[in-house]
């Protein structure tokens, strides 16, 4: 008699001695870790994963909305779980709920797992082009809400009701301009998420997964090629392994619109099945008995619920006297934890930012590399910031003196006028 074992998502092949004795086959399981992805949440018939569910951090009553696991949080435990472990493979797996066809659900379960695959590896534009062809206005709306709280930004669209309505118009315009501000860019303000838009959030998105990694957009980016993926990396299972509701057909369940990310160490990982696809590799994998699955743990991270500061700047000249800084000039907000954000100085000197609640330490700067100029007329009615080859445009009567060469909070002697 031959004892034959083999692996679920080997391919089989063997000889075997005839006989009049039976032969016996023992199966192996197969063993994989898995990061839930419950929180990870989907909109229904959406290929674009949230970065949190729900329209802020904030709890009706004004408090915090307590800590939980959200999309970003998932995504952090990902590159957390690769460094720990480098040697495992990950796979980035697609489900849907059972409303709709087959064949359709199929193709957005690919095109879900895609869009999250892309992320991980920082692929902008294949995330992009993602996000084109499948999204709702309620994932705008909802990643919306996200920036307003996650980066304090005046991009709040309403409710999230999926309608384009002017409020969400406006969100998405306080969201252009905000992200021009602080990232340096040129997206047009129209109120219009195409291509464009989609790049800008996936760069915010980036930022934001960054800071949670403790590190910058290059660190980031390092990590990124650092991630050994399976071959394929992603792959759609349809609607055919939910994880409730089985057997229960047009059954709508935010649980069951997932990804799944799974790490297997070596030669535990499926291998691909001749001519059948992705479907053959969801059968490898979620046929009862086929692996066990151990759960990675994804600890709740706190709300990030951040404040908008408003300071107004007033500046000593040569002849003594106080004058608002110049609207319009950029000042840079640089945080203890590496960050920096670009703001504009507003009517009479005011300058608006964002602060976390947790005290974090920032200061102010102005430092660009070209020299800076505050240019105001006869009268002290008229200011604003100009560069230095802008001087010979002035109107007769205006006199200028140059901003201090890096000045800011760290430097140079301020006082407090009021709070």
């Amino acid at each position: 008699m031959a004892e034959l074992q083999f692996d679920p998502g080997q391919p089989l092949r063997w000889e075997l001695p005839a006989g009049e004795e039976p032969h016996r086959l023992q199966r192996k399981q197969g063993k994989a870790k898995v990061l839930e992805m419950e929180d990870l949440q989907f909109h229904r018939n959406s290929a674009v994963w949230l970065p949190d569910h729900g329209e802020c951090h904030e709890a009706a009553d004004g408090g915090a909305a307590g800590d939980r696991v959200t999309g970003l949080v998932v995504l952090e435990k990902v590159f957390a779980q690769a460094a720990a472990d480098p040697s495992r493979s990950l796979l980035v797996v697609g489900h849907t709920d059972t409303t709709g066809e087959d064949e359709p659900n199929l193709y957005l379960s690919d095109l879900r797992a895609r869009n999250v695959y892309a992320f991980l590896r920082g692929d902008r534009s294949g995330w992009v082009a993602t996000c084109v062809e499948r999204s709702k206005v309620e994932d705008v709306q909802q990643i919306l809400h996200w920036a307003a709280a996650e980066r304090g930004w005046d991009c709040r669209p309403g409710p999230v009701d999926d309608r384009l309505g002017p409020k969400t118009r406006a969100g998405i315009e306080g969201f252009q301009r905000e992200f021009n501000a602080d990232f340096e860019a040129s997206v047009a303000v129209d109120g219009v998420v195409g291509p464009e838009t989609w790049g800008a959030m996936f760069d915010v998105l980036s930022a934001a997964l960054a800071a949670r990694r403790g590190t910058d957009l290059a660190g980031l980016e390092r990590e990124r090629r650092s991630l050994a993926f399976h071959r394929p990396a992603a792959i759609g299972c349809g609607e055919v392994y939910p994880i409730e509701g089985s057997r229960k057909n047009d059954y709508r369940s935010q649980k069951n619109r997932r990804v799944e990310l799974l790490f297997f160490e070596e030669g535990e990982a499926p291998a691909p099945v001749g001519g059948q696809g992705d479907c053959g590799l969801c059968a490898l994998l979620y046929v009862k008995g086929s692996y066990d699955f151990e759960p990675i743990p994804c600890d709740p991270a706190p709300s990030p619920t951040l404040l908008r500061a408003y300071l107004q700047l007033r500046l000593q000249g040569p002849d003594g006297g106080w004058r608002p800084f110049p609207e319009g000039l950029a000042v840079r907000v640089l945080y203890a934890n590496g960050t920096e954000q670009v703001r504009l100085v507003g009517e009479e000197g005011r300058l608006d930012f964002a602060v976390r609640r947790n005290g974090e330490a920032f200061t102010l700067r102005v430092d660009g590399e070209e020299a800076c100029y505050y240019a105001c007329d006869a009268d002290g009615q008229e200011a604003r910031a100009v560069g230095e080859g802008d001087l010979g445009a002035l109107e007769e009567g205006w006199k200028w003196f140059r901003f201090p060469p890096g000045l800011g909070l760290d430097g140079g002697a301020w006082e407090v006028a009021g709070a």
